[in-house]
Protein backbone atom coordinates (compact mmCIF):
# COMPACT_ATOMS: atom_id res chain seq x y z
CA UNK A 1 0.00 0.00 0.00
CA UNK A 2 1.28 3.44 -0.87
CA UNK A 3 1.92 5.70 2.10
CA UNK A 4 2.99 9.37 2.01
CA UNK A 5 6.28 8.68 3.79
CA UNK A 6 7.64 6.53 0.93
CA UNK A 7 10.44 7.85 -1.24
CA UNK A 8 10.32 7.44 -5.03
CA UNK A 9 12.27 4.14 -5.05
CA UNK A 10 9.86 2.57 -2.58
CA UNK A 11 6.88 3.89 -4.55
CA UNK A 12 8.27 2.42 -7.78
CA UNK A 13 8.84 -0.95 -6.09
CA UNK A 14 5.30 -0.97 -4.66
CA UNK A 15 3.70 -0.08 -7.99
CA UNK A 16 5.67 -2.73 -9.87
CA UNK A 17 4.12 -5.37 -7.59
CA UNK A 18 0.73 -4.48 -9.08
CA UNK A 19 1.84 -3.99 -12.68
CA UNK A 20 1.43 -7.54 -14.03
CA UNK A 21 -1.93 -8.18 -12.36
CA UNK A 22 -3.28 -4.80 -13.50
CA UNK A 23 -2.08 -5.43 -17.04
CA UNK A 24 -3.81 -8.84 -17.09
CA UNK A 25 -7.01 -7.24 -15.76
CA UNK A 26 -6.90 -4.50 -18.40
CA UNK A 27 -6.28 -7.01 -21.21
CA UNK A 28 -9.19 -9.16 -20.00
CA UNK A 29 -11.52 -6.14 -19.91
CA UNK A 30 -10.27 -5.08 -23.34
CA UNK A 31 -11.14 -8.46 -24.84
CA UNK A 32 -14.59 -8.31 -23.25
CA UNK A 33 -15.18 -4.84 -24.67
CA UNK A 34 -14.21 -6.01 -28.14
CA UNK A 35 -16.60 -8.92 -27.83
CA UNK A 36 -19.48 -6.67 -26.68
CA UNK A 37 -18.96 -3.93 -29.25
CA UNK A 38 -18.59 -6.29 -32.20
CA UNK A 39 -16.54 -5.41 -35.28
CA UNK A 40 -14.76 -2.09 -34.79
CA UNK A 41 -14.36 -0.94 -38.43
CA UNK A 42 -13.89 2.83 -38.03
CA UNK A 43 -15.00 3.10 -34.37
CA UNK A 44 -12.79 4.11 -31.44
CA UNK A 45 -13.65 2.65 -28.05
CA UNK A 46 -12.47 4.63 -24.98
CA UNK A 47 -13.28 3.45 -21.47
CA UNK A 48 -11.88 4.44 -18.07
CA UNK A 49 -12.01 2.24 -14.95
CA UNK A 50 -11.22 2.67 -11.26
CA UNK A 51 -9.51 -0.32 -9.63
CA UNK A 52 -8.17 -1.24 -6.21
CA UNK A 53 -5.40 -3.85 -6.28
CA UNK A 54 -4.92 -6.66 -3.79
CA UNK A 55 -2.09 -4.54 -2.29
CA UNK A 56 -4.73 -1.83 -1.65
CA UNK A 57 -3.29 0.60 -4.18
CA UNK A 58 -5.80 2.72 -6.09
CA UNK A 59 -5.54 2.76 -9.87
CA UNK A 60 -7.23 4.36 -12.83
CA UNK A 61 -6.71 2.58 -16.11
CA UNK A 62 -7.93 3.73 -19.48
CA UNK A 63 -8.43 1.62 -22.59
CA UNK A 64 -8.38 3.04 -26.10
CA UNK A 65 -9.17 0.48 -28.77
CA UNK A 66 -9.11 1.00 -32.52
CA UNK A 67 -9.12 -1.42 -35.40
CA UNK A 68 -5.31 -1.44 -35.56
CA UNK A 69 -4.25 -1.21 -31.92
CA UNK A 70 -5.16 -1.25 -28.24
CA UNK A 71 -3.62 1.18 -25.77
CA UNK A 72 -3.64 0.93 -21.99
CA UNK A 73 -2.85 3.89 -19.75
CA UNK A 74 -2.33 3.19 -16.04
CA UNK A 75 -2.22 5.74 -13.23
CA UNK A 76 -1.93 5.10 -9.50
CA UNK A 77 -3.08 7.78 -7.07
CA UNK A 78 -3.23 8.57 -3.38
CA UNK A 79 -4.44 11.45 -1.25
CA UNK A 80 -1.88 13.03 1.09
CA UNK A 81 -1.79 16.09 3.34
CA UNK A 82 -0.36 18.05 0.40
CA UNK A 83 -3.12 16.94 -1.96
CA UNK A 84 -3.46 14.35 -4.71
CA UNK A 85 -0.36 12.46 -5.84
CA UNK A 86 -0.42 10.40 -9.03
CA UNK A 87 2.09 8.03 -10.60
CA UNK A 88 1.89 6.86 -14.18
CA UNK A 89 3.16 3.54 -15.51
CA UNK A 90 3.94 3.09 -19.16
CA UNK A 91 4.43 -0.15 -21.05
CA UNK A 92 7.75 1.05 -22.51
Amino acid sequence: MLVPEMDIKEVRKELMKDYSSLLKKAEYVSKKLLKNFGPIKDKVICKVFDYESKNRNHWIYALRITKKESEIFMLSYQFTKKGLEAYGLFDD
